[in-house]
């Protein structure tokens, strides 16, 4: 080709190669969570039994909010509420834990849409213990007209877990998560634990 020819390029291939060029420009974003970016996701899944007594169905669902400190760290609060039930009967009381955390979530950032990461957080839980109808239908005739209420109360706990995040565009993404979730019940008592497995959608911004 002579110097200082131009290449034409015939005009059916100019809108695919624009195009490409487009896609290339896209995916070339960074799309991790970097320092002050940040993130919302809402979850929503299932429990299995650790040594609580967890009869199915068993769900879990709550919202994390995560700040980035660089694209491997990011700072996260976390509220869950679960639903458990202490006894898998006609006679059920039923359990609700509201978790507060906070903690930290370490990425492996690449290159792909798919981000595996590693969590742990800590913070407080609410238990809260309320005797279904029957339970209380037996403790009014036991006990007199009075019924049984809800009761409450908060201990320390901690979670840790992986996770996967699967990235559709620059801002949005699905995930899925597994947690073990750990309460205290004092220093001569043994722990309770569950497992969440949970999917989620997250935003960044």
């Amino acid at each position: 080709m002579p110097k200082g020819e131009v290449i034409k390029v015939p005009g059916q291939y100019k809108f695919v190669i624009s195009a490409i060029l487009c896609c290339s420009c896209a995916f070339a974003q960074n799309t991790d969570l970097e320092h002050g970016k940040i993130e919302i996701r809402g979850f929503g899944g299932g429990i299995r039994a650790g040594n609580f007594h967890v009869s199915q169905p068993a769900f879990a669902a709550g919202v994390e909010a995560a700040i980035g400190l660089n694209r491997i760290v990011a700072v996260t609060g976390t509220y869950s509420f679960d639903r458990l039930y202490d006894r898998p009967d006609i006679f059920q009381q039923s359990r609700v834990v509201h978790e507060f955390m906070g903690g930290f979530r370490f990425s492996i950032p690449n290159h792909s849409r798919i981000t595996p990461y590693g969590a742990v957080s800590g913070g407080g839980v609410v238990l809260v213990d309320t005797p279904e109808f029957f339970d209380q239908l037996i403790t009014a005739s036991l006990s007199g007209p009075s019924f049984a209420s809800s009761s409450s109360t908060t201990h320390f706990a901690m979670a840790i877990g992986p996770g996967v995040n699967y990235r559709i565009n620059s801002h949005a993404g699905i995930a899925v998560d597994v947690r073990g979730v750990a309460i205290s019940f004092g220093l001569n008592s043994t722990p309770g634990w569950f497992l969440r497995t949970t999917g989620s959608f997250y935003y960044r911004f």
